[in-house]
């Protein structure tokens, strides 16, 4: 009986042992996972407003057109300001942006849209809007208001067409326009067969007296809507006049339209 109390005894200290054993925590071993190390990041510190505005002020700051040399004199007969060229292949340096021309006798005759022009260009349709067109529409009794322009500046072939010589509209020396406006809300297109023929001739001589390059109606087949002037320099200073003014007694059958021609629109 003695001895069977000291085993119980000691098996009693042996399970104690061995629990206090199994709860006692275990050292982690080398490279095993935690679980505070379960735990999601910290996010990244949110970069302060300070430094982007400190990089946006390093930024350099676009630069305003230089004024060509002409602007001071060409802002005492028209509207202009300098403008910037520069797209793809072409780059043209003294170029103004022109919204009107001051008519000899007060008031402005204004450009819609505004067209981008190098100086001598610009120049010179200031001068022949200011003079002969607006005297060509006094001699039918009435006062120039404004020009509908087709087309100045554009970075294009001739007539748009893939692979053809690069347009005067690329260097800004051509201008394309469709009609004049007139005080009394008239619109006279110089395309126009019903237009006043007297008014039209008069502004053909006009303009092919001025300019180098006159292309309208029966010309190539991409003038048939709208009259192209332009300062193109060639050989011999020879001059391109090309514009039949027509009314409906003498109408010809148009040219055909070359199958490369785009709708309707200005071309060269």
């Amino acid at each position: 009986m003695r001895f069977l109390c000291a085993v119980a005894a000691a098996l009693a200290t042996t399970l104690a042992v061995a629990d206090a054993q199994e709860f006692r925590p275990k050292p982690a071993r080398a490279g095993a996972t935690t679980q505070s190390s379960l735990a999601p990041p910290l996010p990244r510190p949110r970069p302060s407003v300070r430094g982007e505005r400190e990089r946006s002020a390093a930024a350099p700051a676009e630069q305003p057109p230089v004024p060509p040399p002409c602007l001071t004199a060409l802002s005492a007969i028209a509207i202009v300001r300098a403008a910037s060229v520069n797209q793809g292949a072409c780059e043209v340096s003294d170029v103004v942006e022109m919204s009107a021309v001051m008519a000899t006798g007060g008031g402005r005759v204004l450009i819609t849209p505004p067209v981008v022009l190098r100086c001598a260009m610009a120049e010179a349709v200031a001068g022949w809007l200011r003079e002969e067109v607006a005297a060509a529409v006094q001699a039918i009794g009435e006062q120039l208001h404004g020009v509908v322009s087709a087309a100045s500046f554009e970075c294009r072939p001739r007539n748009r067409i893939d692979g053809a010589k690069p347009s005067e509209h690329g260097k800004a020396n051509a201008l394309d326009i469709r009609a004049l406006a007139l005080t009394n809300g008239r619109i006279l297109a110089l395309t126009d067969i019903a237009a006043d023929k007297t008014v039209r001739d008069a502004l053909r001589r006009s303009a092919c007296a001025r300019f180098t390059t006159v292309l309208g109606p029966g010309s190539d087949g991409f003038h048939e809507h709208h009259v192209h002037v332009d300062f193109a320099e060639r050989r011999n200073g020879y001059r391109l006049c090309q514009w039949d003014v027509r009314d409906a007694t003498d109408v010809p059958v148009p040219r055909e339209r070359p199958a490369s021609a785009p709708p309707h629109m200005s071309s060269r």
